[in-house]
């Protein structure tokens, strides 16, 4: 009996050791997708949202999800903390990468199968659902290969790539500034919420136009797109700070231009979305809610140079934009209320911005 106590509570301290370091490894992604998942849950078994998806729809998100799982397979993964996790076990190096890469195969498919679950029952066509789990099956494996092979290719040094792609430097620098797993994993969430919520709202158009309850359109496109805004929090710890501290001081204003350049590309497409049916079903409720966009937009970048942890700006960011979308639900003439906020995290940001340079591995 003692014994089996014993063994339980060694499985369950592990247990929460190994969550405890996966939340700190990318805590935005873990939060978020929690956040998402309990949430979708929840209002789907209560009946609070019905999700009636076509097939065609559902295979095209399910397929653009499966082209994002395969990209993130390319990346450069340590195995050497692993390896050397293991070494005292009997396990052969092969046994233990093998294990490391289905892992990293599932977590790499993780919002394959989350889309999975939440659409399940959201057609009646078992043709597409048969598509999707096959999707699921096929993108894991092939997830599996591609790291494995990569590995196999960076350990014997076979098959070496000659031909180089040209790419814009300031394009480059960015890409490896401020695309980290995290961004990329808050990113694909906010654009395939965006296109489900987008086509669920245009199918019904007609309905849409007339109701007289246009808000619900609105405040979903800004809590989903804010979702998306709060990835660059940390997208700015992974900027090459020593660079810039010992080769070039850059200036505050140089790196918020880079990051609005950055996060502007990647969501300028559902912004001019939400523009276009905002205009089309109310232009007043457009603008008040662009406005609210605009402030949430900023006051990401704002707070994302601010010197604290990833954790802590993120609270503080969900509590901002609580804020700003209860503000939002207010008169237009309480709009002027989120400046405050702002010009808080912009002075903050400023003042802290330089401890980048002195300490860009504490955080």
């Amino acid at each position: 009996m003692l014994q089996s106590m014993a063994l339980t509570l060694f499985w369950l301290k592990t247990g929460i050791k190994r969550t405890i370091s996966l939340i700190k490894s990318s805590p935005l992604t873990i939060i978020w997708i929690m956040i998402i998942t309990g949430s979708f849950i929840y209002s789907i078994t209560n009946n609070y949202i019905k999700i009636v998806l076509d097939s065609q729809i559902k295979i095209t998100i399910a397929f653009l999800l499966a082209l994002f799982s395969l990209l993130k397979s390319l990346k450069n993964y340590d195995i050497m903390p692993v390896l050397l996790k293991h070494s005292k076990s009997k396990l052969q190096n092969r046994h233990i990468l093998r294990k490391f890469f289905i892992k990293q195969a599932f977590t790499n498919n993780i919002l394959l199968i989350i889309f999975y679950i939440i659409t399940f029952n959201s057609t009646e066509d078992n043709f597409s659902s048969i598509i999707m789990l096959t999707a699921i099956i096929a993108s894991t494996l092939i997830s599996y290969l591609i790291m494995r092979q990569k590995n196999h290719q960076k350990t014997w040094n076979k098959n070496e790539i000659k031909f180089k792609l040209k790419i814009n430097p300031t394009i480059k620098s960015l890409i490896y500034d401020y695309l980290t797993p995290d961004f990329i994993a808050t990113a694909v969430t906010c654009l395939v919420l965006f296109i489900i919520v987008a086509v669920e709202f245009t199918k019904n158009i007609e309905n849409f136009f007339e109701s007289e309850n246009k808000n619900i359109f609105f405040i979903i496109s800004a809590i989903i797109i804010s979702i998306g805004f709060i990835g660059i929090v940390d997208s700015i710890k992974n900027i090459n700070w020593k660079f810039h501290a010992i080769i070039s001081q850059n200036t505050f204003l140089y790196h918020i231009k880079r990051t609005v350049f950055f996060l502007t590309g990647a969501f300028g497409l559902p912004i001019l979305t939400f523009i276009i049916i905002g205009a089309k079903a109310n232009l007043f409720l457009m603008f008040k809610y662009l406005f609210c966009l605009i402030v949430l937009y900023w006051t990401s970048v704002f707070i994302a140079f601010t010197f604290n942890n990833t954790l802590t700006k993120a609270f503080i960011l969900m509590l901002i934009a609580a804020f700003t979308l209860w503000i939002s639900t207010l008169p237009a003439g309480f709009l002027p209320v989120l400046i405050i906020p702002l010009l808080a995290v912009l002075l903050k940001s400023k003042n802290e911005y330089k401890e980048w340079y002195l300490f860009p591995d504490n955080l």
